[in-house]
């Protein structure tokens, strides 16, 4: 599905949101999985998709969810503790590498 919404990046950041493009959290998440094999600490893989409350059927409110996905980026950006990181992985989505266990609570 084409939404519309802007998605390409510079190989460094999301032309839209600003966050850290694609191939920067692929980076991030085989240094953090290289450093979890000699710790044993924990990683966790959150993803998710922006749903403005319409079915796949009908056309997005461009204006509102190029708000909301930006809202979502700066405050993924201000609230990951240091060491996680995150990327928009498609138009509507992101994904997160957050350090821990298999418990988390939201």
């Amino acid at each position: 599905m084409d939404s519309g919404i802007e998605f390409a990046n510079n190989g460094i950041l999301d032309s839209l949101t600003g966050a850290p493009a694609q191939s920067v959290f692929m980076t991030q998440l085989r240094q953090a999985i290289s450093r979890t094999d000699r710790s044993g600490e924990k990683l966790c893989i959150l993803t998710f998709k922006f749903n403005d409350g319409k079915n796949a059927t009908e056309n997005l409110d461009l204006t509102k969810s190029t708000s909301a996905l930006i809202s979502i980026s700066q405050i993924l950006n201000t609230s990951l503790r240091g060491g996680d990181f995150f990327t928009r992985m498609s138009q509507l989505g992101f994904w997160v590498c957050l350090h821990g266990g298999s418990s988390f609570y939201f």
